[in-house]
C-alpha cells in the first residue's frame, strides 16, 4: 500500500549528457519533489565502469546508448528510494559501484528496470 506521502514523491527526467569527459560518466538530470520540500534539480552521474558493469549484469551490449538509458533508470531508481526514505538529496550525486553493492534492493530493482 502506498502512503499519501509516497504518492507525492515525484522524480521527473529532464535529459542527460552522455560521456561526461570531466567526470568520467554519463549524467542524467532530474527535477525532484517530495512533501515538505521545494522542487529542485538534481544531476546523477553514472560512472562509465558502473554502466559497463550493469550492461554485463543484464546481458546488454555495452554501448553509449545503453549508458544513457542506464543513467536515466539508475538515477530515477536511486532518487525515488532516497526520497521515500526521507534522506537528504544533494544537487549532484554519483551512483558508484559501492552504492549499488551496499543496497542489494537498489541493484535488483535497477537490473529489473534495465532488462525490461
Amino acid at each position: 500500500m502506498t502512503s499519501a506521502a509516497e504518492a507525492q514523491v515525484t522524480v521527473r527526467y529532464e535529459g542527460g549528457s552522455p560521456q561526461n569527459e570531466l567526470w568520467g560518466g554519463t549524467q542524467a538530470n532530474f527535477v525532484v519533489t517530495a512533501p515538505g520540500q521545494h522542487q529542485r534539480e538534481v544531476a546523477v552521474l553514472l560512472p562509465e565502469a558502473v554502466a559497463t558493469y550493469l550492461a554485463e549484469a543484464v546481458g546488454r551490449e555495452d554501448r553509449p546508448e545503453f549508458h544513457m538509458a542506464a543513467a536515466r533508470e539508475a538515477g530515477q531508481c536511486y532518487l525515488e528510494r532516497l526520497l521515500r526514505s526521507g534522506k537528504h538529496i544533494a544537487p549532484f550525486l554519483m551512483l558508484s559501484r559501492a552504492v549499488l553493492d551496499a543496497d542489494p534492493g537498489l541493484l535488483a530493482e535497477l537490473k529489473d528496470r534495465l532488462r525490461g
